[in-house]
């Protein structure tokens, strides 16, 4: 007579994958970062028993912190959502990576619950609004007498103390002269601006841009108003143009600083312009152009950069 082998229970009871994802408990993290600013929400239970999000950078914490320190901020918020040893959720992989790597969080392989990512992507976002806020641009640009290439830079500090950002470049405009550049500064550094804050287009924040050119300012006026240039050269009116368009849903302000006058955002525009034709020129390789604006950029970051302060942790 032979014996039927009967299988073996499992070792622990077999749970089909929709219910897990259905009854996922733990804590949440959100992670957005750019190259000049990280922000990070922790959703869970706060002590009342009711979904609660925290919010960072908190005050007089870095705003671009490195790996472990934008690590230890979160581990911080966590512990106060949930208890040791509970289970974490990451909202992506490079969110999960980060945690392993920096924490002894215990970060689930499962995927976020839905709900808790867009309660902490919302609060991001109230987060940015404020971020946003009373922003400043300074845009220049450098000509040489006679030369076709214009020269431009930009600068994009925060109200908050964030970590500024800023670019260099140049454009070329045989006719167009140093009006064409400085319109070309301001297009770009708004471009710029816009990618790192994408709700500026659409009217949250506010920004002000300021320029040493009167000319630029003039001519974004008339054309605000409706009144062409005719005697302005084709490339300037065309940035002009350009610059209306993209701005018209946008809470902007354009202002007139005395170049070389001490206002220091106007000098590190400059340089930056300057940067931008003088290396066209002399034919510099990006990689070495790359280092020389990384030098102009760690100096800006000590000059503007200051701990958080005007940024408070949001509570959901």
């Amino acid at each position: 007579m032979n014996v039927i082998p009967l299988p073996t229970p499992p070792a622990r009871r077999f749970v089909p994958a929709a219910d897990r994802l259905a009854t996922r408990t733990g804590v949440t993290i959100v992670l957005h970062r750019l190259h000049n600013l990280s922000r990070w929400a922790v959703t869970g239970l706060g002590l009342d028993g009711q979904p609660a999000t925290l919010t960072g950078p908190v005050p007089g914490a870095p705003v671009n912190p490195n790996n472990p320190e934008l690590a230890a901020q979160i581990t911080a918020a966590v512990s106060v959502l949930s208890e040791p040893g509970q289970t974490v959720f990451a909202s992506d992989h490079d969110c999960a990576r980060l945690l392993r790597e920096h924490t002894d969080l215990m970060v689930s392989d499962l995927s976020a619950p839905a709900g808790a990512v867009a309660a902490g992507s919302e609060a991001i976002r109230r987060l940015d609004r404020r971020i946003i806020a009373n922003l400043t641009l300074a845009c220049d640009a450098s000509r040489a007498t006679g030369g076709a290439v214009n020269g431009v830079g930009w600068v994009l500090a925060y109200s908050t103390g964030a970590e500024p950002a800023l670019g260099s470049g140049h454009t070329l405009s045989p006719k167009g002269g140093i009006l064409a550049g400085e319109l070309s500064a301001i297009r770009k550094g708004l471009a710029a601006t816009i990618r790192l804050h994408p709700s500026l287009a659409d009217g949250a924040g506010s920004i002000r841009v300021i320029t040493d050119s009167q000319d630029a300012l003039a001519l974004i006026a008339r054309l605000q108003q409706g009144q062409p240039h005719s005697a302005v050269s084709g490339d300037a009116n065309t940035e002009a143009r350009r610059i209306v368009e993209m701005t018209g849903r946008m809470r902007i302000r354009f202002d007139w600083v005395r170049g070389h006058n001490g206002n220091t955002l106007n000098e590190f525009a400059d340089r930056l312009a300057v940067l931008g034709r003088r290396n066209h020129e002399m034919g510099v390789d990006e990689v070495t152009t790359a280092r020389m604006v990384a030098g102009i950029r760690r100096e800006a970051r000590e000059c503007l950069t200051r701990p958080v302060t005007a940024v408070e942790p949001v509570a959901a």
